[in-house]
């Protein structure tokens, strides 16, 4: 049988501690920080995946969480 879960776009526990690690190593305000959170990238799930995640499921939508 196959799963066919559907991946949720990641959430952020605390936006502003995420977007303070971001500024280390980007130049940027909140509104780029919203932008590359919300756009599809490699680097963007190399920056979630360098944080530790809380994963949970609603139905059959999966959510990972990221956090400071």
């Amino acid at each position: 049988m196959e799963a066919n879960n559907i991946t949720a776009a990641p959430q952020a526990a605390d936006v502003n501690a995420l977007y303070d690690v971001w500024r280390e190593t980007n130049v940027g305000n909140k509104e780029q920080f919203y932008k590359f959170l919300t756009t599809p990238s490699t680097e963007r799930d190399e920056f979630i995946n360098a944080h530790p995640v809380e994963i949970s499921f609603t139905g059959s939508i999966l959510m990972v969480t990221a956090k400071p």
